[in-house]
C-alpha cells in the first residue's frame, strides 16, 4: 500500500530539483523549508478540537449538549461507578489485596449500582444515555459478584 502525502506537505514550486551546491537566488534552503512546514502543522493543529475520550469527553460536553437535570445526575452515578471500577482496578494491581479494602469497595459498588439503578428509571426509554449506564450498570455488578464470590480473595 502506498501511503500518499500523509502530513499535507505540499512541493514549493520556486525550489529546483538538484544538489544543494546548484542555489541561486531564488532558491530556499532545507531549514526555511522545514521552518514553514513547521509553522503549518501547528496552525492545522491549532485548528482541531481537543482530542478527549471516555467519560472526560461525555462530561465536558454535557453543558452544549443539553443535558437536563436528570441526565447530569445518572451521567454523575455513572462516573462515580467508573470511579470505584477504577479503585477496583488500582487494588487488584497492587498485589497486596486487603480484606477490608475489598470489604469497603463491594458495599460501595453495591450501593452505587442501585443508585444508578434508581436514576436509570428515571430517564426515557429511547434516551441513548440508558445504553451506557446500562454497560456500566452490568460490568459494576460482574465485579461486584467476583469480589462477594471470593474471587479476588487471596
Amino acid at each position: 500500500m502506498k501511503i500518499q502525502n500523509p502530513y499535507g506537505i505540499q512541493p514549493d514550486p520556486s525550489v529546483k530539483k538538484g544538489s544543494s551546491e546548484q542555489q541561486g537566488s531564488g532558491s530556499v534552503s532545507f531549514s526555511d523549508l522545514l521552518k514553514g512546514v513547521g509553522q503549518s502543522n501547528e496552525k492545522a493543529a491549532a485548528s482541531r478540537p481537543s482530542e478527549l475520550s471516555g467519560v472526560e469527553a461525555v462530561g465536558r460536553a454535557a453543558p452544549s449538549a443539553g443535558l437536563d437535570q436528570i441526565q447530569q445526575a445518572a451521567l454523575a452515578r455513572g462516573e462515580e461507578l467508573l470511579g470505584l471500577l477504577e479503585s477496583l482496578s488500582t487494588i487488584l494491581d497492587r498485589g497486596g489485596i486487603h480484606t477490608d479494602d475489598m470489604d469497603a469497595l463491594a458495599s460501595g459498588l453495591k450501593e452505587k449500582v442501585q443508585q444508578l439503578q434508581e436514576s436509570k428509571l428515571r430517564l426515557d426509554m429511547q434516551d441513548p444515555l440508558r445504553s451506557t449506564l446500562d454497560e456500566i450498570q452490568i460490568l459494576s455488578q460482574v465485579e461486584y459478584m467476583k469480589i462477594a464470590r471470593g474471587d479476588y480473595s487471596s
